[in-house]
């Protein structure tokens, strides 16, 4: 079947590393779109952050796209401009993942559609920070803009609305040595997702971008053989465990490239956009 639908995560699989994208990955993704083909946006971030990234990709003027957002808590169609959310945690819920995250000494992001709030225990920030600046630098860089400054958490502390998500973020190696206990503790009500090395991201149970991504075939009624789809990050399995044309990028993490079918060149190499140009060459010698 010819494929009608291209589905790709953003950081890591579709933006350099610099978080933007190149000439290349615009003109080819723009053009798939001239051909017919759909481009849907699946990410961790949420819907109103990516207006930047839809419009250089000229989705919204194309009305033929998706987004889903917040690791399928969100969907958008640009169609017939319908938005759907689906469940979030409670600020009970959160209040209890920032504690358990900080006992463990990681900085927690919670965040909202509108703004990340860096929740940080008194120690770690006094007694880490040299380790803090570090991590801190490197999480901030995902969150421009959208930061709210450091909050220290105390035991009356209290988030009295819902949110979208938690993350955890340390250095790589203690948070892969934490990461079995993190999932035995939080698995029954949560999904502990490794989005990147020393990024973790806590969402609720049975909200992912597969689930997501099912809302947006039958939406457009496309079936999965037509959907090519490109991710990174464990949040990316749901999609590409259902989907047989699905893409690893060099850069993803072996727990993704082990469920993708194929493989493609990293983001910095402009993976996605090597193979939709193969895909699009192909379709106009056929």
């Amino acid at each position: 079947m010819a494929i009608k639908l291209i589905v790709t995560d953003l950081d890591g699989t579709l933006l350099s590393n610099k978080k933007v994208l190149t000439d290349k990955t615009k003109q080819t993704l723009i053009k798939a779109q001239q051909q017919g083909i759909r481009v849907v946006l699946a990410t961790g971030r949420n819907y109103r952050s990516l207006e930047k990234i839809y419009k250089e990709l000229k989705i919204d003027e194309f009305k033929t796209g998706a987004i889903i957002g917040v690791n399928g808590q969100e969907t958008y169609f640009f169609d017939d401009d319908t938005y759907e959310k689906g469940t979030m945690l409670t600020g009970e819920q959160s209040m209890k993942l920032v504690r358990f995250g900080n006992r463990l000494l990681f900085e927690v992001m919670v965040m909202n559609d509108h703004q990340v709030k860096d929740c940080i225990s008194k120690a770690l920030f006094f007694c880490k920070k040299i380790a803090f600046k570090i991590i801190h630098q490197k999480v901030t860089e995902n969150f421009e803009g959208q930061m709210d400054g450091h909050i220290f958490i105390t035991k009356k502390e209290v988030i009295d609305h819902d949110v979208n998500k938690v993350g955890y973020s340390q250095v790589p190696l203690y948070t892969r040595l934490l990461l079995p206990y993190i999932r035995k503790k939080l698995s029954r009500e949560y999904d502990v997702l490794v989005v990147s090395k020393g990024w973790l991201e806590i969402m609720p149970k049975g909200v992912n971008k597969g689930a997501g991504l099912k809302k947006v075939m039958e939406h457009f009624k496309i079936d999965k053989e037509e959907v090519m789809v490109f991710g990174d990050g464990e949040n990316d399995i749901s999609m590409l465990e259902i989907i047989p044309n699905s893409y690893a990028p060099a850069n993803a993490l072996e727990s993704v490239k082990r469920v993708a079918k194929y493989s493609c060149f990293s983001n910095e190499d402009e993976g996605v956009a090597c193979v939709v140009e193969s895909l699009l060459q192909e379709s106009v010698v056929k």
